[in-house]
């Protein structure tokens, strides 16, 4: 049988955070600045090249491992736990990734050992969202939600500090740093969260499907609903968020900005962005909880990073770019408030909640591939005017995608009504 085990909330709380914090500071932190410097070691002339194809491959990689580590971990049986093991695996092995990428001394070994730090962290952060959806109550997962969404963005922050206190150091010394904090904190992350032996349930007259499929992993879009529009809503608020990442060009090209003061500049929006992040993120999670409300936060926190969008495609001066990032990272820590609240209530089923989070997380995964290659063609348009209003606008329709998902405590109603249309919709197969 399934032994289940319930962590206290706060202690939950804790090692989610801690754990989602360690994994995000690992990826995020080479993406903003430890490869570049690793891949100007290596060879200066050719660093944008070399940075486009590590970072390429490895953001392909995880699209495709996410629901893979997924799948594994829904049907892992040891004594651990099923989610406690991939924690405990992913910064272990994701960090000796990253020390493996500080001794390379060729490209493609950089590349094969940030592909393996990508696969291994994100059986990490799968097993941190499955837990959200098996311990925390849904009246609770606001401030759970808000709390693990902020982490994301002040890793980027405190990666940033961090690389900079240390910047006399060697490459190999501050991969390892990453990698030992990582160790250190699955080890307290173990013994903070509870969790028993998972047995797979078996349904009378029917045996366990343990055979890895295409059909074994992506859940039929016409049976879960709700959870097609969750996906839906943050592929397309992603496709404008993944638009931030043109500030620093935008900085060098419109603005003026010199290479040597660019890194000042953007330290100054990624700091006000993130505190914005922070603060909105956790008040934004316990006021949901509390309204037992969901979707509103969702569709306002698109509409807000919308008029950020547009405000940064007309903006010309310094200040109004401060000005606009701040409300930007206002309806971003909104978002994050409560969106991982959302997408844990609406899965198709507790049992999969890895797998089905990790399909949840391509759509985090896929913009960040889409908007770089439709970026030329948007800025041949309209320039960056054009393209942040345009993804601005994307982000919009972010918001309104996710009205059709039950909102709080309507859940077993939405279901009921489901399958009694099932008939009338045409879906049945003969």
């Amino acid at each position: 049988m399934d032994i289940q085990v319930q962590t206290p909330l706060k202690r939950l709380m804790t090692g989610l955070t801690l754990s989602n914090f360690a994994a995000n500071l690992a990826l995020f932190t080479p993406i903003v600045v430890l490869l570049t410097l690793k891949l100007t070691f290596l060879d200066a002339e050719h660093v944008a090249t070399n940075l486009s194809y590590v970072t390429g491959i490895g953001a392909f990689f995880a699209l495709i491992f996410n629901p893979i580590a997924g799948f594994i971990s829904d049907r892992t049986t040891f004594k651990l736990g099923r989610r406690r093991t991939w924690i405990l695996f992913g910064l272990v092995f994701g960090g000796l990734s990253l020390v493996g990428i500080g001794f390379a001394n060729q490209v493609w070994q950089i590349v094969l050992f940030w592909c393996c730090a990508q696969g291994f962290y994100n059986f990490t952060l799968s097993a941190n969202m499955a837990l959200v959806a098996e311990q925390v109550d849904d009246t609770k997962k606001g401030s759970v939600s808000g709390t693990m969404g902020m982490t994301q963005n002040l890793t980027i922050l405190l990666g940033m500090l961090l690389m900079t206190a240390m910047s006399k150091t060697s490459n190999v010394s501050k991969f390892s740093v990453l990698a030992i904090f990582g160790v250190v904190a699955s080890v307290v992350v173990l013994m903070l969260i509870r969790e028993g032996k998972y047995t797979a349930k078996r349904k009378s007259g029917s045996s366990v499907k343990t055979k890895f499929s295409i059909w074994s992993v992506f859940p039929d879009p016409r049976k879960h609903r709700p959870f097609m529009w969750a996906w839906i809503s943050r592929f397309l608020v992603m496709m404008g968020i993944a638009s931030t990442n043109y500030n620093s060009v935008l900085l060098t090209q419109r603005f003026g900005i010199k290479p040597e003061d660019l890194s000042e500049k953007m330290l100054i929006l990624t700091f006000v962005s993130t505190i914005c992040i922070v603060v909105s993120s956790i008040v934004c999670g316990k006021i949901s909880d509390k309204l037992k409300k969901q979707k509103p936060f969702v569709l306002g926190s698109g509409l807000l990073m919308a008029v950020a969008l547009i405000i940064i495609a007309f903006s010309f001066h310094f200040n109004v770019l401060v000005l606009a990032n701040a409300l930007y990272g206002i309806g971003a820590g909104v978002y994050w408030a409560v969106d991982i609240a959302l997408v844990t209530r609406v899965l198709p089923s507790k049992d999969t909640a890895a797998k089905d989070l990790g399909i949840i997380n391509i759509a985090n995964a896929l913009p960040q591939s889409i908007v770089p290659a439709i970026a030329p063609i948007l800025l041949s348009i309209g320039g960056y005017s054009f393209m942040f209003t345009f993804l601005g606008i994307v982000g919009i329709f972010g918001g309104l995608t996710i009205l059709p998902v039950p909102e709080l405590g309507q859940d077993n109603k939405a279901e009921t009504a489901e399958v009694s249309k099932a008939p009338d919709l045409g879906l049945s197969v003969d």
